[in-house]
C-alpha cells in the first residue's frame, strides 16, 4: 500500500502551481509575439531593452497570478476537498455518517453528492426484516445439517462448519449495524 501512495506521489504539484506556470507561459509567449510585433514597429528599441520590459511584466504578471490562484483555490477548492478527504477516512474507520460539506463548485458538488448516495446505500443495506430472515435462513441450514448427520456425518460436518462461518459473520454485522445504530444494550457494552 505504501508503495502504491509513494508511486502516486512522485511527480505531483499543486492546482495553483499548474494553473499558474501555464498562464505564466502563455503570458510569456503572447508577450515574446508582442516583443517581435513592438520591435518590428519600433526600430530604435534594443532586444536587451524589449527583453527586459516584457520579462518583467512576465514575472509580475506570473507573480500576480500565481498568488490569486493560490488564493481562490484555498478558498474555494482546498477547504471542501480537505473535508471530503477527511470524511472519507473516518468512512473508511466505520463512521458512516452524511458529509455535510458544501461547496459552490459544480464538481466538488457532485463529488460529495456521491460520496452521500453512497453512505446512504451503506446506511441501508441491511434491514431488520432482512437480518431476521438471515438468521432464519441459516437456522433452517443448520437443521438440514443435523439431519443428515445420520447419513453423511462428513457432509453434515462440513455444512455445519460453514454454518458457523456463516453465524459469526452475520453476528459481527448486525453487532456493527446495532453499534451504528445506537442499540447497544449496558450488558454488552460491559462485556
Amino acid at each position: 500500500m505504501k508503495k502504491i501512495f509513494k508511486q502516486q506521489s512522485k511527480h505531483q504539484w499543486s492546482l495553483s502551481f499548474l494553473v499558474a506556470f501555464w498562464n505564466a507561459f502563455v503570458i510569456a509567449i503572447a508577450m515574446a509575439g508582442y516583443a517581435v510585433f513592438q520591435y518590428y514597429q519600433l526600430p530604435e528599441l534594443t532586444l536587451r531593452e524589449l527583453f527586459t520590459s516584457h520579462m518583467v511584466h512576465v514575472i509580475v504578471l506570473g507573480g500576480i497570478i500565481y498568488f490569486s490562484c493560490w488564493f481562490v483555490f484555498q478558498l474555494i477548492l482546498y477547504h471542501p476537498l480537505k473535508q471530503i478527504y477527511l470524511h472519507l477516512y473516518k468512512l473508511g474507520s466505520g463512521d458512516v455518517i452524511e458529509l455535510k460539506t458544501t461547496s459552490s463548485v459544480r464538481e466538488i458538488s457532485v463529488i460529495i453528492e456521491g460520496i452521500n448516495v453512497m453512505i446512504w446505500k451503506l446506511q441501508h443495506w441491511l434491514d431488520s426484516d432482512s437480518l431476521e430472515k438471515t438468521r432464519g435462513e441459516l437456522e433452517q441450514i443448520r437443521l438440514i445439517a443435523a439431519q443428515l448427520r445420520m447419513e453423511n456425518y462428513d457432509v453434515s460436518e462440513a455444512i455445519t462448519r460453514r454454518v458457523n462461518n456463516l453465524e459469526e459473520s452475520f453476528l459481527a454485522v448486525v453487532a456493527a449495524k446495532d453499534v451504528e445504530n445506537g442499540k447497544l444494550t449496558e450488558d454488552e457494552s460491559d462485556e
